[in-house]
């Protein structure tokens, strides 16, 4: 499980969109952005973070043993993170990653994050937001001890679960057209996929 923290600064408009900086090669998060507060336009929040945190469920401290039963804290799992940790790309950004949540130092390290996207964003102007954010599954081959990059599914009897990849906004709408034509084939109901379609003119074609 990997979670996502989020800073915020109350800059009146101070990005007019979404913002990315460049993502960092082999690493399969969303490289940190600015991304305008959709119901507050005097709010503009900068992350995500990404850190690794034993929940299965963000703020829900009971998903603790729920984690503690997967295969992640079973010998293979543990050996596959060790060895993903090698990767000196990868253990800086985990260890910068739990840096950037910590009272003080870690805002000073992620304005450098910041002002690639805002240059004159000032230490004062940057607060972290708190509960903001959530976590999400990383794939982890247990066999070849090596991330999976991109999007999961697995599909059962009558059951979907997906794995988004960072960031989800990409892909999540056609993820969306896909599972309502599956759901819609086990109810025996029609998906009328050029309403959807309609609804949304720039969707990419569902596989």
């Amino acid at each position: 499980p990997v979670a996502g923290s989020f800073y915020r600064t109350t800059i009146r408009r101070c990005l007019r969109g979404k913002v990315y900086t460049v993502q960092i090669k082999g690493i399969p998060f969303a490289a940190p952005h600015g991304d305008p507060e959709v119901t507050n336009t005097d709010e503009t929040r900068f992350g995500p973070t990404a850190k690794f945190l034993p929940l299965l469920e963000r703020h829900r401290y009971g998903t603790i043993l729920d984690f503690l039963r997967s295969i992640v804290w079973k010998p293979r799992g543990l050996l596959a993170y060790l060895a993903i940790l090698r990767n000196p790309t990868i253990l800086t950004f985990a260890v910068k990653n739990v840096l950037v949540d910590l009272p003080w130092i870690g805002k000073w390290i992620f304005l450098r994050d910041v002002r690639k996207v805002v240059p004159n964003m000032r230490y004062d102007e940057l607060t972290y937001a708190r509960g903001v954010g959530g976590i999400r599954p990383q794939i982890v081959d247990t066999r070849t001890c090596t991330m999976e990059l991109g999007e999961g599914r697995i599909v059962g009897d009558r059951f979907i679960a997906n794995v988004t990849p960072s960031p989800g906004a990409s892909r999540c709408l056609g993820a969306a057209e896909r599972d309502a034509m599956q759901v819609a084939e086990w109810l025996g109901a029609t998906f009328d996929r050029d309403r959807f379609r309609a609804d949304h003119a720039r969707l990419p074609a569902a596989p």
